[in-house]
């Protein structure tokens, strides 16, 4: 949703916003939203990506669900950032959330003919962030 300062809102789950490539290519992203974030990175300045505590999505990858439909492709789409986390000290699910937020702001630096260019040149910044549902507190990831 757009507002009149140039703030806007991409949910993975209202847009299909999330890191499923399309079948014939592995740079593609799911849903409408990629076209919409690429008009939004021609004159917005920052992008965040935010992950936040407790995501029933990573939960259920971290647990190994399967699903019907959709749900496989965000799942499989999240397993990377799971086996990255594996072995790590503190809860599973919420290093899990960070490592997939730092991935999707990765790629997000290097997606598309507008998003990348901007990016290198200075006039779009992408990060990673996680928000607490106890606290209501974003802390920015590196």
């Amino acid at each position: 949703m757009a507002c009149p300062s140039g703030v806007y809102g991409v949910t993975h789950k209202r847009y299909g916003f999330n890191r499923t490539p399309h079948a014939r290519d592995s740079n593609a992203w799911a849903g409408p939203s990629r076209g919409w974030l690429h008009s939004f990175a021609q004159h917005g300045r920052l992008i965040v990506v935010l992950g936040h505590h407790r995501c029933g999505a990573v939960s259920a990858a971290v647990s190994g669900a399967s699903e019907t439909g959709d749900i496989p492709g965000v799942l499989k789409a999240i397993l990377p950032a799971v086996e990255e986390t594996k072995g790590q000290s503190g809860d599973h699910i919420d290093n899990a959330v960070r490592a997939n937020a730092r991935d999707i702001a990765k790629r997000l630096q290097s997606s598309g003919p507008i998003i990348a260019p901007r990016m290198q040149s200075g006039e779009v910044k992408i990060v990673a962030a996680y928000y607490s549902l106890d606290t209501g507190q974003i802390e920015l990831l590196k």
